[in-house]
């Protein structure tokens, strides 16, 4: 009856000069079975002093090994402090001789060195044209050396929307000071969006490169609705119901406005409209028509003579003419004795009134006849939308849950065509 049996390579691994605070490249140790049964590997552990300065990458998972078989484990040293680091590689198996050591150690040297609290910034889908909250990623001065950040910077295809807030500017980190670096994201378009951020300083692994990605939502997406259409045909007198479908990228309101409109017809929409994020609501627009039949408007036309100037002139000159006369009249009697002469005045005065008075009542009927100026009287006539074809424009609004007003949303256009 066959045996399995295991064969290591190699025995130890040793890691050199590797930066305090940086990462090595990876070193592998070949497991294989060179028994004649079966090999069952139980696991692969590493521990010891400094085990957390070692990290395995087990590629030996397979539930058994045919006779000959082999598979990789793989290694890496991250010195957390200066100076030798060791630990062992465990594995536990059904072999002779399980479970199977394997001396593992590192030496950490000193210089700059860095650590980032984050590979990547990942952020969560937004509207298009909203900014996110900044999400922060930490730089830790981590060798026995200043740090020296040269520069961070932004590259890739959407680096304009992502934006950088650069704390680690100081001439020089001593360890362990830390600095901050935040991003938010504004998108300008929907989908995936991407960009790299990248670190230049002193440390052996310069520069580092961080991953940067979000995804954008539509503001608002306008369809038909089932069974509706963005065009509609009416008879004059007759609605026309536009049927749609939104679909927003965020949480709030929907207000609408509607223009284009043909000649006495009435475009009405939804004064509000409340939306969820990726949830549809119907929305109808309606356009109502007027025909002949029910149709009015009023218009103004001259119904009197034009005003009669010329006579008027005629009359006030007759007016005046005669006043003069009757004012002379009863001036030209002679006082011939003081009897007389105290008479005079009762004789005169009632002239000058009975003279007064015939002005006025003359005028009166003169201003009367004159007044003969044009006037309006309305009049009503039939007004009905007219045939054709007319583009209907409605226009969108939308502000977030919380009251802030988003960015403009292009309106969308309507056909309606009346007969």
């Amino acid at each position: 009856m066959g045996r399995p049996a295991m064969t290591i390579a190699p025995t130890t691994l040793s890691f050199a000069g590797t930066p305090s605070g940086t990462t090595s490249a990876p070193q592998n140790v070949t497991l294989t079975n060179s028994g004649t049964a079966a090999l069952h590997i139980t696991s692969v552990q590493v521990g010891g002093a400094n085990a957390g300065d070692f990290s395995l990458t087990n590629g030996c998972t397979a539930a058994a090994y045919a006779a000959n078989a082999s598979c990789i484990v793989s290694v890496k040293f991250s010195p957390s402090a200066i100076g030798i680091r060791v630990a062992a590689l465990t594995i536990t198996d059904d072999a002779i001789g399980s479970p199977h050591i394997v001396q593992v150690t590192g030496a950490s040297t000193g210089g700059a060195a860095l650590m980032l609290s984050a590979a990547a910034f990942t952020f969560a889908a937004i509207p298009v044209g909203t900014t996110s909250p900044q999400q922060n990623v930490t730089i830790t001065s981590s060798g026995s050396a200043a740090l020296h950040i040269f520069s961070v910077l932004l590259s890739g295809g959407n680096a304009g929307e992502f934006k950088l807030d650069n704390g680690c500017t100081a001439p020089a980190y001593l360890a362990p000071t830390a600095c901050t670096l935040g991003l938010t994201f504004t998108p300008s378009a929907a989908g995936s969006r991407a960009a790299t951020l990248t670190v230049a300083d002193d440390a052996p692994n310069s520069p580092q490169t961080i991953a940067v990605s979000g995804n954008a939502n539509p503001l608002l997406t306008v369809a038909a609705a089932t069974g509706g259409s963005f065009s509609a045909t009416v008879i004059a007198g007759h609605s026309a119901a536009f049927n749609l479908l939104i679909t927003a990228g965020f949480d709030g309101s929907v207000s609408f406005a509607c223009s284009g409109a043909p000649l006495a017809a009435t475009c009405s929409v939804p004064t509000s409209t409340k939306v969820a994020s990726g949830t549809p609501a119907t929305v109808v627009i309606t356009v109502a028509t007027v025909g002949s039949a029910g149709a009015s408007r009023l218009i103004y036309t001259p119904t009197d003579e034009p005003f009669d100037v010329l006579g008027l002139r005629h009359r006030l000159m007759f007016l005046y003419f005669l006043a003069v006369a009757m004012l002379c009249a009863t001036a030209i009697e002679s006082p011939r004795s003081p009897q007389r002469t105290r008479a005079r005045p009762r004789l005169a005065y009632p002239g000058v009134a009975a003279s007064l008075a015939a002005i006025a009542l003359c005028a009166m009927a003169g201003c009367g006849g004159a007044s003969t100026s044009a006037q309006s009287a309305p009049i009503t006539q039939a007004a009905a939308t007219p045939p054709g074809t007319s583009t209907i424009t409605v226009s969108f609004t939308a502000t977030t849950s919380a009251g802030t007003l988003l960015p403009p949303i292009a309106p969308i256009q309507l056909t309606l065509t009346v007969n």
